[in-house]
Order: structure tokens, then sequence, then C-alpha cells
């Protein structure tokens, strides 16, 4: 068909960003609407034009004629915000605006002071590829661990709106590589239904066990005894909380600091299950193996209730470590345990039984993990003497010693 296709086209937009299409294809004025949006977009432009897809051998054959732009002019009364303050390294901060910024006044360098002995950068530019963000530098370089505060006054937009004087912390940190138990599995829910009080969802909250280690835990593993999910965006300072939760979780702590999503959640059994906690290198950082039993509480084996760690500074993962929580909503996620006593441990732990695995291998239980780094072949002694050749440590529970002689028992 090569008949030409003419149609007066009209666009309409209130003040509230509700947009209709009309048109009269006939070329008319007598217009009926081909559909209506409420769009937020764009709330100003420089610019009004028409934008056409169309095919290469079609390229030429476009027409348009009675452009009429008609209506109030927008008026920009409202004055830029800060979106974020992002630490860039030991010197820069990158300071995101709502909206593109002047120049002169974003480039000022009064306009931003940090305290902790900072003061105003040394230099200040926005950025030419996105005018709404600001690279900040420093003459004196950050402290590790230590939290900052920078005010930002007098940063204009386009339409000469000033922002309103505004603080906002950061902190500078170099992450620490983590050891086992630096970070430790310090409460989880695994049979979440009926709830007393927390969000109905399983959860497992860790807890960062040093006095002076920032540990970086993105993509690291929490992982039962089948599968393990992922831990997205979360760095632990010293004394932290986090709550790893599935991602339908994220929203239901919203009063609860460093709630974090696991991608691939590994579903608890409500029975019994392992729970590992892995870096990036799938090193172990901390290990337990529960029952039902560690509830050690018929009313509150049945649902809604937590087990929570008794002292997550001792080297144990093992029940006489945990109980279930007194907390009358049924756990303390991101918070301290309703359990916690940091009363040192004096007793020794106590051989429970022996195993014997193999005729030339026996297994020494005990009621709590041992410390590995004390268990040697002179740990272990036999009466009557029987020659050992190697004494270890049973892995990743630490409650049990493996002994292997050099010839069988008899």
């Amino acid at each position: 068909d090569t008949d030409p296709a003419i149609a007066r086209i009209r666009v309409t937009r209130t003040g509230n960003s509700d947009w209709e299409l009309l048109a009269d294809t006939t070329g008319g004025t007598t217009f009926a609407s081909y559909g209506t949006a409420n769009d937020t977009t764009y709330e100003q432009s420089l610019y009004s034009g028409v934008w056409c897809k169309y095919t290469s051998t079609r390229s030429d054959k476009f027409y348009f004629d009675d452009f009429n732009v008609t209506g109030n002019p927008f008026v920009d009364s409202e004055a830029p915000t800060v979106s974020a303050v992002n630490v860039i390294s030991d010197t820069e901060l990158d300071v995101r605006f709502s909206e593109i910024v002047d120049q002169t006044t974003a480039e000022t360098l009064s306009n931003y002071s940090a305290d902790g002995g900072l003061g105003n950068p040394s230099s200040v530019v926005r950025e030419p590829s996105d005018q709404s963000l600001v690279r900040l530098t420093f003459a004196t370089q950050f402290t590790n661990g230590t939290p900052y505060n920078l005010t930002i006054s007098s940063v204009q937009d386009l339409s000469g709106n000033a922002v309103v004087t505004v603080t906002q912390p950061f902190i500078y940190v170099i992450p620490s590589p983590a050891s086992f138990r630096d970070v430790v599995i310090n409460e989880f829910m695994a049979d979440e239904t009926p709830t007393q009080g927390t969000p109905e969802t399983e959860y497992v909250e860790v807890f960062n066990a040093t006095q002076d280690k920032f540990i970086e835990m993105t993509g690291w593993k929490l992982c039962d005894n089948s599968s393990c999910g992922t831990i997205q965006e979360l760095t632990l300072g010293p004394g932290d909380f986090a709550l790893l939760v599935p991602t339908s979780g994220t929203e239901l702590f919203p009063f609860t600091p460093n709630v974090t999503r696991v991608t691939s959640w590994a579903a608890l059994n409500n029975s019994g299950d392992d729970i590992s906690l892995l870096d990036t290198a799938e090193n172990l950082i901390d290990f337990l193996s529960y029952t039902d039993d560690w509830y050690q509480d018929d009313t509150k084996d049945d649902g809604g209730w937590s087990l929570e760690q008794v002292d997550p500074n001792r080297n144990c993962s093992a029940v006489n470590n945990w109980r279930v929580s007194e907390n009358p909503n049924g756990g303390t996620p991101g918070f301290p345990n309703s359990v916690l006593d940091l009363t040192p441990d004096t007793i020794g732990p106590e051989l429970t039984d022996i195993e014997v695995l193999q005729p030339d291998q026996i297994r020494l239980l005990f009621n709590e993990p041992l410390e590995e780094t004390t268990i040697t072949q002179n740990t272990v002694t036999v009466n009557p003497p029987h020659p050992i050749l190697v004494v270890a440590v049973t892995q990743p529970d630490l409650i049990g010693i493996d002994v292997l002689f050099t010839e069988p028992i008899d």
C-alpha cells in the first residue's frame, strides 16, 4: 500500500503526570483517545519533538508539520537532596545527589566538611558523565574502622535551589580475613510456625566475635546438610550482629539492623540439620549440627521458638552452649541473646564414650568441643601400652579424638 497515512496527533500531560494520546486519522481535529498512562520519569525538558522507529526503506517517508507546544512551563522549586555518600578509597568519597547539580556550587570546597580532623576536602569534582555525582578528595587519610560525619550545604541544582544542610555518616573499612569462629552462628529459627511474635520465617543470626576485625561476608555460603545459599552484600564490624534471611523475609524485619538476604536459602529441617558458614574460598568459619533435643523443653519444641547460643566466645558449637530462647516473642533476631552468659568456662571436657571404629582405630567422645591445638599423640595413653600412629580431632564438630594404632588391638 503506497497511499500516504495522514494523522493529526495530540499528546497531553497534566500536573499529576497523567498522559493521554489522542489522534484524528483523517488529518482533522476530531480527536479520539488512544490510551492514557501515568509516568513521572521526566518532570522537565529543554526540548519537544517526536521519535520515529522505522525500517531503512521508510527512512525518507516521514513528513511533520503544524507543531504546537502549549501549557504552563515547569518551575523547579524543589531543592536537591543527598541520596548517598559512598567511600571510594582512604581519601575519596562520592556524594550522590537526587538531581543534576550546579557545577560552581557543587565544586565549592567550603560546602563540604567532615569531622574527625578531616575538615574540608582538598578537591571536589562534579563528574562530567554523571552530573548528579560529586567526587571529594581529602588531604588526610581516613582511619580504618573509624566512623565519620560529612556535612553538606549550599549546593544548588540548575534552578538555583540549594540543598538543605545535611550530615551523612560514613566509615572506611579494610576487611580482614576470617578465621574459624571469628564469625559465629549465634541464633537460628528452624521451625517458625506457630509464631510467638517474631516474623514467621526461618532465619540465622551471625555475630562477629572479634574485637578488631571488619569482615567482608558478601558471597559467603550458608549451608545445611544438603545445599547452600549465597549471602548478599554484608560487611560485619567487630561485635556486630547480622540477620540472614531468605529473600522473601527481607521486608519482615523493618526495625532490625543488618538484615541481609540469602539467595537460594537452604531450608532448615525442624527435627535436626547441619548449619555451616563458609567464606568465599569455602573455608569453614562455623559449624553446628542440631537436633530437636537441643530445645530441652517440651513446651517449646513444636515451633515458634529459636535456639540461641549461650556464649559466642567459646570455641564450642555443641548442645551444651545452646538453649531455647527465653524471650516471650520466641527469639531475639538481630539483638543480644536472651540466654547470653559470658561466665568463663572453667570446667574441662569429660570423656563420655569410646567407640571402636576399626580393629586398629577407636574414637574418644567428649561432652564439649576440644581445643584442637592442644591435642597431640602425648594426649592419649593406653594401658596396657599399645603403639599409637595418629591422633586427630574429629571435624568439624571437634567433640572427639580419633586414635589410630600401628596394629590391631587384641
